[in-house]
Formats: C-alpha cells, structure tokens, sequence
C-alpha cells in the first residue's frame, strides 16, 4: 500500500464549481464510498487518533466544566471554561497554523498528544482549583491551536485526493461522535463511577493511544528540514509574518475558499448557539427538565452522522457549492419549526399550556418529544450537508503549504463565533426569548446563504454554459 498517494496523481484540473478537481478514476477498479478510504492503513491510524483525542478532550471539558459548577454554582464562572479555551485560539492560531506549514505533521502530532496527556497528570498533583481549571483549559487550548490544523492538514497526505470527500464526511461524523461520547457518555459515566481522578487519568491515557497511533504511521513529508532548523528560519527575519500574509493574500484573492471557510465557521457558530440555548430551549419553552436536553436534542448529532455518511458514500460527484447551499435553505427552513412545535401541541391539548408536559399522557409525551426530536434531526442532517462538503473544498483548493494556515484562521473564526453565543446570545434570550433568538438565526442564515453563495452559483451556471473551445 502507497504511503504516499498523492505524490502519484496527475495534475488537477478545474471543476465547473471554481475548485480543482482532479480526472475521473473509474469506479469499477478502486469502488466508490468508504471501502477504499477504509483500506488506507495510515488513514485509520489518524482516524483512531482523532477519535481518541477528541473524546479525550469532549470528556475533559465536560469534568472540567462539572467541577467549576461544584466548587462555585456560577454560571458565569462556567461560561469563563469557554472562554479561557478561547483565548488562545484568538491569540495563537494563525502564528500555530504558520508554524504548522514548516513542521512534520506527523510529529506536531505526536508531541501535542503527549503534551496533553502530561498536563492533565499535572493538573492532578495540583489542588485542582477553579483558577487551577482555569490554567489547564487555556494551557490545553494552545496545544490544540497546533494539533487541529496538524490533524486536517494530514488527511490529503494520507489520501487520495479522489477519496477526499469521504475521508472528510468519515471526520465529521467522528467528530459528533467524539462530542456524544465525550460528553453524553464517559465524561459523565466515568465521574459517576470513578470521580473526577478516574475521568482525568481515562482521558490521560486516551491521549496517550492517541499519540501511539500517529507513531505507527509512516513518514509523510519526506522534504522538510528539522524541526530547530524550521523554527528557527520561521523566527528570523519576520518570515513567520510572512508566511501568515501570504496565506491571508490567498485567502484575499481565492473566492470560493474565503466563502467556505465564512459559511463553516458560521455553520459551527450555530452548533454553538444551540448548544448554549439547548437547556433553556427544552425547559422553559417545551417545558422538560433541562437535564433532558441531551435526549430531546440528542437525534441533531444522528442528523449529522446520517447526512454525512450519505454524502461520503454517494456525493462524489455531487455539486460541493449546491450541496451548501441547500444545507444553509435547509437550516433557514428547520430552525424556525424549532418555535412552533409547543404552540401547535397547545392547539391540540390545552393542557399543556397550563401544565407543562406532565399534563399529558405517555403517548402524548413521546409525540411531543419525538416531533422535536425529527425536527433537530432535520437540522443536523442540515449542519452536515454544509460542513463535509465545505470543508473538503478547503482542502481541495488550497494548496498543501497553505492548509495549515487556512485552517488555523478557520479555528480562530470558529472561536470567535463561540464567544458570541456564550457572552451574547444567551443574555439576549433572557430579553427577548429563546424561540425569538431561533427566528434571528434563522433570517441570518438565509441572508448569508443568498449572499454568499449566489454569486458562486451564477459563476459555475455561466461557465459550464461557455461553448468549449
């Protein structure tokens, strides 16, 4: 098996959507979906890497945000959780993602793994304090300023680019995966079971398999200098800086990917909002325990993990600028019946207005939830319609001394829009009201999708109706 598919490939040409593409391959000798990407030995390495890592981290943020809630009973001191893992992004991600670009991903990788794994052990010699949490969180985050455009940056090196779709569609369900299992199941288990010392030292080794896997790879870029060599020519003479510009002039003059990395920061600023409104949304407008959020909202991550298996699986030709598209339409349209669910149940059982669910019998209940559960199905389904196929144009489009970077402004966009739900939105769902604040989303992810993607849209319809040559 090749290590090193890409370096075979012929020259890419350019798709009738304005990102490359390379020939067709004929499906018959390599098949089509997940059999071949499953079949890249080094591929599953990095998959079982993210896997472990990301539920690591989920399960840690969920302990860590659990025993500032013990030690305080502060929301706000919660919500600095948040912004302490923001902080470093704002500060270090496009500095990380330069740095990135001139190191072996494969050992950026490795390093960042251990490093976590050590921190959280030395978090635990400590007397585990708020302003303690605090500390681990930004020192965590930094590490993951490197890690995560590492991480992306490595499937195009592990992949053929004719695969690319599906090796994306593969981590995005990961990640929803890693976000249930980090935080709706070993976070909360294991602190029921073994306490936070039984959580940490899960998550410890579960970063540990982590940097294991990315061992067992092999060699990836077989061009770069040493890692001193590469920081120190990044350090003199303003090069660093450089790079960042240059990466920014990209990003200036390449159209299709500056509107994809916009609409997939949004995209994930939105799985932020609803994540901060969810408790609320579930128990002071249908009127269940806030507890019970998980389970109401829960099929939003099956939405996603169904959406993007169908996209890896028949989406390789499909249209990556209509699959956005509609996934944004889809978002405008679901979003919005979020706020009409309770008031159509009162219509048919009064009760619930005057009682709350536990005015109805168990079969009501279940359709009640359960039309709130298709609904957040829908809008997941939605998420991944734009996500996988957004985020494999950035690959596809950007070249490999670039990624790191325009990744790492991507993370920094998505950090940015994280603060917005957490300082903002929730504050502003207090004044006006939650099912007020899901309709402001909604007419703002309309808005941007006609804005941003028509104009796409109307370039590929005139280029594909240009005569050939």
């Amino acid at each position: 098996m090749s290590t090193s598919p890409r370096a075979a490939e012929p020259a890419p040409a350019t798709a009738h959507d304005g990102v490359p593409s390379e020939p067709q391959q004929p499906e018959q000798q390599e098949g089509r979906g997940y059999g071949p990407v499953l079949r890249e030995r080094p591929f599953l390495l990095l998959w079982l890497a993210q896997v472990c890592s990301q539920t690591a981290q989920n399960a840690l943020n969920f302990g860590l945000i659990v025993e500032v809630e013990r030690l305080t009973g502060s929301s706000t001191s919660v919500s600095l959780v948040v912004v302490s893992f923001t902080i470093p992004a704002l500060l270090l991600g496009p500095p990380a993602g330069a740095l990135v670009d001139r190191l072996s991903k494969r050992w950026v990788l490795i390093l960042t793994n251990i490093s976590r794994a050590l921190l959280v052990l030395a978090f635990l010699a400590t007397d585990r304090s708020v302003l303690a949490i605090y500390g681990l969180t930004m020192l965590n985050s930094a590490l993951s300023q490197f890690f995560a455009p590492a991480e992306i940056s490595t499937i195009p090196l592990v992949m053929p680019r004719r695969h690319l779709l599906a090796a994306n569609s593969l981590f995005n369900m990961s990640f929803t995966l890693t976000q249930v299992l980090g935080f709706v199941l070993l976070g909360p288990t294991m602190l029921k079971l073994a306490g936070p010392l039984g959580l940490f030292a899960v998550v410890t080794a579960a970063y540990a398999v982590a940097a294991l896997a990315i061992m067992l790879m092999p060699r990836l870029e077989q061009h770069l200098p040493p890692a001193h060599i590469a920081l120190l020519d990044a350090l003199r003479g303003g090069a660093l800086w450089r790079d960042l510009a240059i990466g920014f002039e990209f990003l200036r003059t390449n159209r299709a990917v500056r509107t994809m990395l916009v609409l997939l920061s949004v995209t994930i600023a939105i799985v932020y909002l609803l994540a901060t409104l969810g408790p609320g949304y579930v128990s002071r407008v249908l009127g269940f325990s806030p507890e019970d959020a998980g389970y109401v909202l829960g099929p939003a991550g099956l939405g996603i993990l169904l959406a993007s298996a169908a996209i890896g699986h028949w989406g390789q030709t499909w249209d990556r600028t209509r699959l956005v598209f509609g996934g944004l339409m889809a978002m405008a349209i679901t979003l919005p019946a979020l706020t009409v669910v309770r008031p159509l149940f009162e219509e048919a059982a009064p009760e619930l207005a005057i009682s709350g669910p536990a005015a109805l019998p168990p079969w009501g209940v279940a359709a009640y939830a359960g039309v709130v559960g298709l609904v957040a199905l829908l809008i997941g389904s939605a998420f991944a319609l734009v996500m996988v196929p957004a985020q494999t144009v950035l690959v596809e489009a950007t070249a490999p001394h670039l990624r790191g970077r325009i990744f790492a402004v991507l993370f920094v966009l998505n950090s940015l829009w994280s603060v917005i739900p957490i300082l903002f939105a929730a504050a502003l769902a207090d004044i006006i009201g939650i099912s007020q604040v899901i309709l402001i989303v909604a007419a703002f992810v309309l808005l941007t999708a006609v804005l941003s993607l028509l104009p796409l849209l109307r370039q590929a319809r005139s280029a594909a109706e240009q005569p050939l040559q």
